[in-house]
């Protein structure tokens, strides 16, 4: 066994929406980048890019709409085959 202490932190909802925030206000994403469509990868990223969707709308235009897309990839259930992986997407408009 190794002698690997592990060191734990925990972070709120809260405090990733103020560093998503601040980022788009440090780059100026609001200014610079409009997008129609946040794609993300693994279900684990939607609520960070519909977070973002939310500074980017309240910032920009609140009319606008931005698609957001999530899709993942499940290579890892036991009970599936692994040569015919099950693959999901979930769409939202609002």
């Amino acid at each position: 066994m190794s002698d690997v202490s592990l060191d734990w932190r925990f972070v709120s909802q809260h405090y990733i929406q103020e560093l998503i925030a601040k980022a788009v206000d440090q780059h100026q994403l609001d200014l610079k980048f409009k997008p129609s469509l946040i794609v993300t990868a693994g279900e684990d990223a939607l609520p960070v890019a519909r977070m973002l969707k939310a500074i980017l709308k309240g910032k920009g235009n609140p009319g606008s709409s931005i698609l957001t897309l999530s899709s993942s990839l499940d290579l890892y259930d036991e009970e599936a085959n692994p040569y015919n992986p099950s693959h999901g997407y979930w769409g939202n408009n609002s």
